[in-house]
């Protein structure tokens, strides 16, 4: 049986940039200056959510590391965080098998969510 940090090991870049120019593409001139605001909002809310989910890692409730996993990885897919998402869809699936939890595991998705958010700060200060 696969242990929970195998599961959710890095396997892709941190950023899908594709999701980031369909929506610049999509929204037009006023593009860059939304997202960034997205960008910072994600900066923002997502730490609240990790606690919340490196609390419910320390409980041991996968039934709430699972609902919040479940959460996070929709905010990650919606700013093209892939890397954070692979790991939350893969920690939510660790969950629904039974496996051991480990509140280490908090300190992954952290260092995960800091890489980020530098890579879609970084994307957004390259925008005109």
């Amino acid at each position: 049986m696969p242990m929970v940090r195998e599961l959710i090991e890095p396997t892709l870049d941190v950023m899908d940039t594709h999701v980031l120019h369909e929506f610049l593409d999509m929204v037009g001139p006023d593009g860059p200056a939304l997202l960034r605001s997205i960008v910072e909002t994600y900066a923002i809310e997502t730490p609240p959510l990790l606690a919340a989910l490196g609390l419910a890692l320390e409980r041991g409730d996968p039934r709430a590391v699972s609902r919040l996993a479940h959460r996070l990885q929709g905010s990650c897919l919606s700013i093209g965080a892939s890397a954070l998402a692979a790991r939350c869809v893969a920690l939510e699936e660790a969950c629904n098998q039974g496996l051991p939890l480990s509140p280490d595991l908090y300190f992954s998705l952290e260092d995960q969510f800091a890489a980020t958010t530098a890579a879609l700060r970084a994307f957004v200060a390259d925008l005109s």
